[in-house]
């Protein structure tokens, strides 16, 4: 199939998808293939971690009183940001929130698992939101991992507490 190039109103088309989408994709896959190549991914975590923080410091959250209000304020702050939603809930068993996360912007084939390089920068964020509440856990830790569903699409979870 050829590509097709089209002009609607003053953006350059390509295939459907507007050319600047297609430049920064670009650009990010080469930088997270060449990051990669020069830090390793315990590096790169780690550094993605720290942007996700910086990232929650700039985009601050209200204090919030109930689970409820936490989740309607990230997932306002993630539509800014156009980085999907979330959904939180109390693991009362292990005595962790949960955070499930769908819509995550995907890069390329980098990260583990493929695509889902930005999911370190994702938790440093979470992080970084939680620690600002009221009665945040001071020593909590974040885990996630990456679970496919049954409509086949990915969901990014992630676990807060001790």
């Amino acid at each position: 199939m050829e590509p097709v190039y089209c002009r609607a109103g003053s953006t350059l088309h390509f295939s459907g998808y507007p050319m600047k989408v297609i430049g920064m994709s670009l650009f990010l896959h080469e930088l997270a293939r060449s990051f990669d190549a020069q830090v390793g991914s315990v590096g790169r975590d780690r550094f993605l971690q720290d942007v996700g923080r910086q990232m929650a410091a700039r985009l601050g959250l209200p204090p919030c009183q109930t689970l409820e209000m936490l989740e309607m304020e990230m997932n306002a702050a993630l539509a800014l940001l156009e980085w999907g939603h979330v959904t939180l809930a109390v693991d009362t068993l292990d005595k962790k929130l949960v955070l499930r996360h769908g819509g995550l912007p995907l890069v390329g084939s980098m990260g583990d698992p493929p695509g889902w390089w930005l999911v370190p920068a994702l938790a440093g964020l979470y992080s970084a939101w939680l620690e600002q509440q009221p009665d945040s856990l001071s020593d909590a830790r974040m885990n996630w991992s990456v679970e496919k569903n049954s409509e086949a699409t990915h969901v990014v979870v992630l676990t807060y507490g001790h």
